[in-house]
């Protein structure tokens, strides 16, 4: 960090470390309560002083359903920026090793881009994971004894309709944060935001088509078995 930046992080179900939040100086019982709360959906505030935003990333924690999103959310000022999360997140531990080498972020707003732009590449990490999934599961239609009694389909369907429960409201957020972004966002900012939204749009794309390809394959599986007996 430098002298004119800092950033702190916190396991907001250490009641320790809540104590340090609410004393934190500068924030109000509405920035309080939306950092700490249990559950949380994507939105942004932009507020006179500083930008509030949460979101969610997928869980890639080992033994972890991915479909099982995290919350962070973020309260940032230009020259301080507060997040807290309950379980740990590659993007927050990535950014981490990059305040530890000496080439973390400047400002808030460039905290915010790269947030968004590590969430972005992991939610790309597990959208390619889920259609490695299914293109093997498809390759094992016609041996249907392979195919578990739970169809792989079913749960891939189910995993696509967990991430997209959060991942439309937060490409609303970034929405919304672009069209008013205060003053914590210079242009260089609002274009890296904007090109994340647009990556966010794809990922929706990307898993809207798993989960039509999954209800397909798992109608021709269904009809397979109907077949057999």
């Amino acid at each position: 960090m430098n002298e004119s930046f800092s950033w702190a992080h916190f396991d907001f179900s250490d009641p320790e470390q809540v104590s340090r939040v609410k004393a934190e100086p500068e924030i109000n019982e509405i920035i309080e309560h939306a950092l700490l709360d249990d559950d949380s959906r994507p939105r942004a505030l932009v507020m006179p002083e500083g930008t509030l935003l949460i979101l969610r990333g997928v869980n890639l924690n080992p033994g972890s359903d991915i479909e099982d999103m995290i919350s962070i959310r973020v309260w940032a000022r230009q020259d301080r920026v507060i997040s807290t999360a309950r379980r740990s997140l590659r993007s927050v531990a990535a950014l981490e090793a990059e305040v530890v080498s000496g080439t973390g972020p400047a400002s808030g707003g460039e905290f915010l881009c790269r947030l968004i732009e590590k969430l972005g590449d992991r939610m790309s990490e597990a959208v390619e994971q889920l259609e490695e999934k299914l293109e093997a599961a498809e390759n094992q239609v016609a041996e249907t004894l392979k195919i578990a009694r739970n169809s792989p389909f079913s749960v891939l369907r189910r995993q696509c309709a967990r991430i997209r429960r959060y991942l439309g409201p937060q490409r609303e957020a970034l929405s919304h944060l672009l069209k008013s972004p205060g003053d914590i966002l210079g242009p260089g900012d609002v274009d890296a935001i904007h090109e994340e939204t647009n990556r966010l749009t794809l990922i929706l794309e990307d898993l809207d088509l798993v989960r039509e390809r999954a209800m397909v394959a798992q109608e021709e599986y269904l009809g397979i078995v109907a077949h057999e007996q």
